[in-house]
């Protein structure tokens, strides 16, 4: 199983059906890459070529022991500030986001925000790129993208689109869904929330206060350091059909869509609670409901499925948004899909099973981003260490010290190499040792083990 997505499969259950060991000696680390936005992290095909995209706007391809294949340089004042994705023929997709522009557009002198995706072959050649759409109104008009997030592959039978959640400003906020043929073309789009300036006070940022989050031990940070838009998920039910799209507007809304190139989106669920503030990426589980991380310290289960399951307090405490921990992570699955982890951003730690709590615990640092899961391991990114769970995330097995992570989720490699990033630096961490195979005879003609009891 590869992590071709940035949360290791469509559904961002980050998990992988592979064996791992527990990260720390033995590692091999790759500086000198570049840098790379909170949320940003590696992709890996199933040959176990690792792809990253940094802010100097560089998409990089290495062998998965981490020597460089290539590098493709975006166009000028391009940056890429989320992870690519890899779609169905290996080819890779990567958004491009640009400083933005003074321009004079209809007699008016604006702003201009603008970002393209761009799709790229295995062996690095550019395939094509497309804009995201502008949008107008009355007042303005033209006003182009201020933030995206990673894409995500949809695919039905031959068909194959990369979705992109993207947020406007005019006078509100304005959240779309963007997909993009994967032969090029003109792409769809759909506004799924808006929020007016009344209630955001004309700032993407401070009707949150995010700048007052408490990142470690009550230092403020600049919201740049939270990660940027959660990516859609996109899985299939269990009984089939086209696929579902489930997004969080980071606001109060998640929202379930199909798309038919056709037609574009059609929306059949949405949630808003006033309440809470949706901020993780959506993450399904096997049972046909999506999850949500909040601003409360809650975990939220929405549709598909129809059967309400009411929120679950991750971490035991408050619950007011002022002073609850919040969960910028989306949840990870593990290798038993009834056990989910959960990670806040002040370095708590919970493992759900559906809506109960079964173990809780601190990590000793923050992050913003979801655990990755294997049938052996979970690992999870700190701003002070790697740490490594056994398979049933009750006991810590190692803990790798670093400095500057917790910002970029790490990621299983097919063969189960564990990719993380802290300070810049991609740390590549081995597979577990393969067994030698026994002596003697093969087949059924093999003496039975012997009983060391």
């Amino acid at each position: 199983m590869a992590w071709e997505h940035p949360h290791g499969n469509g559904a961002n259950n980050s998990f992988a059906d592979v064996n791992t060991a527990p990260a720390g000696a033995g590692l091999l680390s790759v500086p000198g890459l570049g840098s790379f936005a909170p949320g940003a992290g590696p992709v890996i095909a199933p040959d176990g070529t690792v792809y990253l995209g940094t802010t100097e706007g560089r998409l990089i391809a290495l062998r998965a022991d981490g020597g460089e294949l290539w590098a493709a340089q975006l166009p000028s004042l391009q940056g890429i500030v989320s992870s690519p994705v890899i779609g169905t023929d290996g080819s890779i997709y990567v958004v491009g986001l640009s400083l933005p522009v003074r321009d004079h557009r209809e007699g008016s002198v604006v702003t201009v925000y603008q970002a393209w995706l761009h799709k790229f072959a295995q062996t690095g050649e550019r395939l094509w790129d497309a804009p995201f759409p502008a949008q107008r109104n009355r007042a303005l008009p033209y006003y182009g993208p201020r933030l995206t997030g990673a894409p995500n592959i949809w695919r039905l039978g031959a068909e194959e689109y990369a979705i992109v959640p993207v947020v406007y400003r005019s006078f509100g906020r304005e959240y779309h869904v963007v997909a993009f043929p994967a032969r090029g073309g003109t792409p769809v789009s759909r506004r799924v929330s808006y929020i007016p300036d009344s209630v955001t006070g004309g700032s993407d940022w401070n009707w949150w206060n995010w700048w007052e989050v408490p990142f470690d031990h009550g230092v403020e940070v600049d919201p740049i350091a939270l990660p940027g838009l959660p990516p859609v998920a996109v899985y299939t039910l269990p009984g089939g059909g086209t696929p579902w799209i489930m997004a969080s507007d980071r606001v109060h809304d998640t929202v379930g869509m199909t798309f038919d190139p056709a037609q574009g989106f059609y929306e059949h669920v949405r949630v808003r609670d006033a309440n809470r503030a949706m901020l993780s990426a959506p993450s399904a589980l096997p049972d046909s409901h999506t999850t949500v991380g909040t601003n409360s310290g809650e975990v939220v289960f929405v549709g598909p499925s129809q059967i309400v399951i009411p929120p679950v307090n991750a971490f035991g405490g408050t619950t007011d948004p002022e002073y609850a921990p919040r969960i910028f992570a989306s949840l990870t699955l593990t290798a038993d899909p009834s056990l989910a982890v959960v990670v806040g951003l002040d370095g708590q730690y919970a493992l759900l099973r559906r809506n109960t709590v079964e173990y809780r615990t601190r990590l000793g640092g923050p992050s913003v981003v979801p655990a990755a899961a294997s049938r052996t391991n979970v690992f999870v990114s700190t701003d002070n260490a790697l740490v490594t769970f056994n398979s049933d995330v009750t006991s810590e097995l190692r803990r790798f010290p670093w400095l500057g992570g917790g910002t970029s989720p790490p990621a299983i490699g097919p063969s189960g190499r564990v990719y993380a990033i802290a300070s810049n630096i991609l740390f590549i961490f081995p597979p577990p040792r393969q067994r030698p195979r026994p002596e003697g005879p093969v087949g059924g003609d093999r003496p039975p083990p012997i009983n060391p009891g």
